[in-house]
């Protein structure tokens, strides 16, 4: 049933129905039953003449709560006329009446004028209550569907219930697991019973998913979501249908709820907020998929841990088709708006576009290549010769290699493996050949999806053997002289290895030689023992560092001992140079503080 036609059927419903029962819509969470209820349904019902009242049951506690609920909205939400109170051959709502009586202090054993104003105040002539939530309320489930089948036999009311059943249902049958004798047989079936009285009819909600994606980026005040908006690309259709069904559908993906498709554009907006530059369309698309898939797939979990593997995206945290970027996983997990690294990754993701069309070619083999499932398997086995050819030359980017060989595994059973291998030993080689290995970024912004293990396996293993020959220098960054005239070097190294190559290797501290660095420290400029503090906090400070770094709180301790002493010891030492010092001491406690506490 489209949205048109559940708004017609409501109409007809609340004009027409004379079965003094309730409806139901139902649907798991997420899939836009509310956003249905307040972005179509209400407006609809309102440009017919008709009003809702749209009632949360969220947090309620009592049948009292609803009609106090009911009577607000009524008298200060959708009238604001009291004449129409006064008008008669109206429904005077009893039930809601007998839970709001209290907050006027009436007594209803003793007639009062009050009362009955109370009585004409509460006129749902032609309106529809909605109690959204139902399953997320603390009421008791057949007692507040004993309120309701009062409101609707009763009173003559029209009331849409908007739930997740299964949940209801789910919820009661754990009751009753607990429950012993036959009170708990009787009451088994108890909801069931009420509900076949109350509620005449139950609607699945399917909803209109690519309208309500579209709706919800329309939202959003940017000029990147309208583009996206507008154009189709060929093979995949609009935005809409490919948040669908090339994220949503993606067997890895779980979790369809809107209100994560919500975060992600505010994640993805606030992030381009941090850019006054205009960014490259195709990266901000980028970006923003590998945002949809992120969080779509991680929806109330601990925050993941960034591989070491990974480069500048990863798709264990999106997805083959669309990973995440690190710097919207910055973002994502730890509220970093790194602007330099947004620009960063634009600049590269544009001069890598304009590499590849600058070599009309190769541009043409791999627009076959990255659409291989839509060619002939002739077309697409003369392609990936011609791109082992190009290989062997090395005339391809090296920043197209992750991609590729994505795309390589993925056609194992259609290209000859070995091509295939031939492929990627060229990159593999091209890559230990480089010149300047450090001026390399590899990413993976777009792949397709891999279906086996050992598919995903050979892919992981393809990530690890590029990563080790492209940090090769790298890789044995604690051999250090202890020189002041190689200690920038030395940082810069351990700033290149990122926080998460840490986390793997479970060191840093305990890899340093404490002595020596205490006797470096009193010959390093206030600058340098400033960056070196930084590096510090970079690496360790996050809430559940101990679950990595426990068995190095001892060098810790070292290191603190070490500090105090040159301190006492070096009274003609530079004042600027000794305030550093104390601030280093300062953060060094209080990582030692987090040690002991996160270890007891």
């Amino acid at each position: 049933m489209t949205n048109d036609q559940l708004n017609q059927y409501i109409k007809n419903y609340l004009e027409n129905d004379k079965t003094q029962s309730a409806i139901m819509i139902t649907a798991d969470w997420g899939t836009g039953k509310s956003y249905y209820i307040k972005n179509k349904l209400v407006p609809f019902l309102d440009s017919k003449g008709k009003k809702c009242i749209v009632i949360s049951l969220y947090g309620l506690s009592s049948v009292r709560d609803i009609s106090q609920n009911i009577y607000m909205e009524l008298k200060f939400g959708a009238i604001k006329k009291k004449s129409e109170w006064l008008q008669s051959g109206k429904i005077l709502a009893k039930t809601v009446v007998n839970g709001v009586a209290s907050l006027f202090n009436i007594n209803f054993k003793v007639g009062s004028s009050d009362l009955d104003k109370l009585y004409k105040s509460v006129d749902l002539t032609g309106k529809l209550i909605i109690l959204e939530d139902i399953e997320r309320s603390v009421i008791d489930v057949v007692e507040l569907l004993g309120y309701v089948n009062s409101l609707v036999e009763q009173d003559g009311v029209k009331v849409l219930l908007v739930a997740n059943e299964q949940m209801i249902i789910k919820c009661e049958n754990a009751g009753l697991e607990s429950s012993v004798g036959e009170n708990s047989i009787r009451h088994q079936y108890k909801y069931l019973e009420i509900k076949e009285k109350t509620v005449n009819d139950i609607i699945r909600y399917n909803g209109d998913t690519i309208e309500a994606i579209e709706n919800i980026m329309k939202n959003y005040s940017s000029a990147y979501f309208d583009r996206m908006l507008e154009l189709e690309t060929p093979e995949n259709g609009k935005i809409s249908t490919i948040i669908q069904k090339e994220i949503m559908s993606d067997k890895n993906i779980s979790n369809n709820n809107l209100r994560s498709f919500m975060l992600a554009c505010q994640k993805t907006v606030d992030l381009l907020n941090a850019s006054d530059n205009e960014l490259n369309y195709d990266f901000v698309k980028a970006l923003f998929l590998g945002n949809v898939a992120y969080f779509l797939k991680h929806e109330k979990r601990d925050i993941p841990l960034w591989d070491s593997n990974d480069f500048l995206t990863s798709e264990k945290l999106g997805t083959y088709r669309y990973p995440l970027y690190r710097v919207a996983y910055k973002y994502n997990c730890y509220h970093e708006k790194d602007s330099s690294a947004l620009m960063s990754n634009n600049e590269f993701f544009k001069k890598r576009q304009d590499k590849i069309a600058n070599q009309g070619k190769l541009a043409s083999i791999l627009n076959i290549i990255y659409a291989y499932y839509l060619e002939t398997e002739k077309e697409v086995v003369d392609a990936t010769s011609q791109l082992k050819d190009m290989l062997q030359l090395n005339n391809v980017p090296y920043e197209e290699y992750l991609r590729i060989a994505n795309f390589l595994i993925s056609m194992r059973g259609v290209v000859p493996d070995n091509i295939i291998e031939d492929c990627k030993l060229a990159m593999t080689e091209n890559l230990r050949n480089a010149v300047n290995k450090k001026e390399i970024k590899l990413v993976h912004d777009s792949g397709i999806a891999l279906e086996t293990v050992g598919q995903k396996e050979e892919f992981e293993n393809i990530k690890k053997d590029f990563r080790e020959i492209i940090d090769k220098d790298n890789n044995r960054w604690f051999e250090y002289d202890y020189s002041v005239e190689n200690f920038d070097f030395f940082c810069s190294v351990i700033q290149n290895r990122k926080r998460e190559v840490f986390l793997t290797d479970k060191c840093f501290m305990s890899k340093i030689d404490i002595k020596k660095l205490l006797c470096l420290l009193t010959q390093l400029s206030a600058r340098q023992i400033y960056k070196f503090n930084g590096i510090i906090r970079d690496i360790y400070y996050f809430s559940n560092v101990s679950d990595y770094f426990a068995f190095e709180l001892p060098f810790f301790e070292e290191l603190n001992d070490g500090l105090k002493k040159i301190l006492t010891s070096n009274s003609r030492l530079d004042k600027i140079k000794v305030k550093q010092i104390e601030w280093f001491i300062s953060n060094i406690e209080e990582l030692i503080g987090l040690l002991k506490r996160n270890k007891n």
